[in-house]
Order: C-alpha cells, then structure tokens, then sequence
C-alpha cells in the first residue's frame, strides 16, 4: 500500500467529486487470490477508518447529496468518466457489493 497524501488532502482523480472527499483509496488488481484477500482486507479497514476519522456514514454508492463511500463506477454514473470498478473486479475474487 502507498500513500501518496494525507489524509485531507484533495487528489483530483475522480473528477468533480474529489473536492468533497479527504481520501481518494485505490485497490490493487491482482489476479493472486491470496494477495488479493490481503489487499482487501487492508482496503475496507483503511475504509472504515478514514470514515470513522472525518465522520463519514459507513455508507457505499448511496444516492447524490449524501454523505459515505464512493466507488469510480457511482463518480462516472454521477459525475462522468469511463471507470466502473470496482465490482467486475471483486465479483471475480468472489466478493458482492453487497
């Protein structure tokens, strides 16, 4: 894992959404299931903490004008852009968005 920012700091790399975001968290493809249960564990973690740090719900893809998780596919169905992970991804490693 990388951190390019701390937290707070407003990366612009999903479009217009990222002004009201303090962390931008990216999951590693990689097709080594075991490195992938490990990555994801690290990833919901780092979710649910950075949440809990700036008093964001524990919510994923809620509608537009709420507050919670936002993944690239909920930004390009909102916001715009090509990106719909990552639930193809995660589908094939077995998990659900649910």
């Amino acid at each position: 894992m990388y951190q390019v920012g701390q937290p707070g700091y407003v990366s612009y790399g999903a479009l217009n959404a990222n002004p009201y975001a303090p962390a931008q968290i990216e999951l590693q493809a990689t097709p080594d299931k075991v490195l992938f249960a490990k990555n994801y564990a690290v990833y919901v973690d780092l979710i649910r903490d950075l949440c809990n740090q700036f008093g964001i719900p524990k919510t994923l893809d809620a509608v537009y004008g709420t507050n919670g998780a936002k993944s690239h596919l909920w930004v390009t169905n909102n916001f715009g852009g090509d990106h719909t992970d990552p639930y193809g991804y995660l589908a094939s490693m077995g998990i659900s968005k649910a």
